[in-house]
């Protein structure tokens, strides 16, 4: 058997050498190795990154293309139903989802639709919900006292639902699709680049601007990001997408019942 010389110094390898033990260049078999995994890791950084871009982007884009003209302001949060709106928004998470997986590729739907949790993630959804909800509760009512105070007014507008349909949007279907692409899709795209924590603030902050695009940065931007953050670290702590889209719905069942 012919024995395995390193390319450099032709010194003679030992059997799975990654290094040659005289000069330290590194062995043929190991550089194509080293070669071939840093050319799946770009490949996976890139399919990623182009994922993150679209679940950032759809989303928000096409609502805007439906809003284009629309004054965003407070006031347009009080005009009622808009079944229009809700069908864009609600296809535009849709299209999101669905591109982001289909750049992950092999995988990423298993990552995203994992259902299966332990039962104290089941039982922290609603302390989870509860905890989203006076988080939002509290601010609005601090946006409205600091209104009043400053020229004696009180503008906040009325968020609650008052048609089935409304209902069924806000306590079913915008949970659901929500949270297929924030802590869903978008999670797995960002978890394969990203900390942890970087994925838990990233997805938060889509979630929020989602929210924000209807009208009142202010209003909307800071309740939504803790409450992102509140379902992402169910999702976190769980590893199931079934536990933040339980804990979403009862928020909007709560924030329905009990309006501020």
């Amino acid at each position: 058997m012919t024995a395995t010389r390193c390319a450099g110094c032709r010194a003679e390898l030992a059997p799975n050498a990654r290094y040659c033990s005289v000069c330290g260049k590194a062995t043929l078999a190991h550089a194509r190795a080293a070669r071939a995994e840093l050319a799946s890791t770009r490949r996976r950084v890139g399919r990623a990154g182009l994922a993150i871009a679209i679940g950032f982007v759809v989303p928000t884009v096409l609502p805007l293309l439906r809003l284009s003209g629309v004054e965003f302001d407070e006031a347009a949060l009080t005009e009622g139903f808009d079944a229009g709106a809700a069908l864009a928004q609600s296809l535009a998470l849709v299209l999101g989802t669905l591109g982001i997986l289909l750049v992950l590729g092999e995988g990423a739907l298993r990552d995203t639709l994992r259902v299966k949790a332990p039962w104290q993630a089941w039982c922290a959804a609603p302390v989870v919900a509860a905890g989203s909800w006076t988080a939002a509760t509290l601010w609005v009512r601090a946006v409205a006292a600091l209104r009043e105070a400053s020229d004696g007014s009180v503008q906040v507008p009325e968020l609650a639902p008052t048609t089935l349909p409304e209902l069924v949007v806000t306590i079913a279907i915008a949970p659901l699709l929500e949270e297929l692409l924030c802590r869903g899709a978008l999670w797995t795209a960002l978890s394969r680049i990203g900390r942890d924590a970087q994925t838990l603030a990233t997805s938060a902050m889509v979630f929020a601007l989602l929210h924000a695009l209807n009208g009142g940065f202010f209003l909307e931007l800071p309740h939504r990001f803790v409450a992102g953050l509140a379902f992402g670290w169910l999702r976190l702590r769980s590893g199931s997408i079934a536990t933040p889209v339980l804990a979403h719905a009862l928020h909007n069942a709560a924030a329905s019942c009990w309006p501020d």
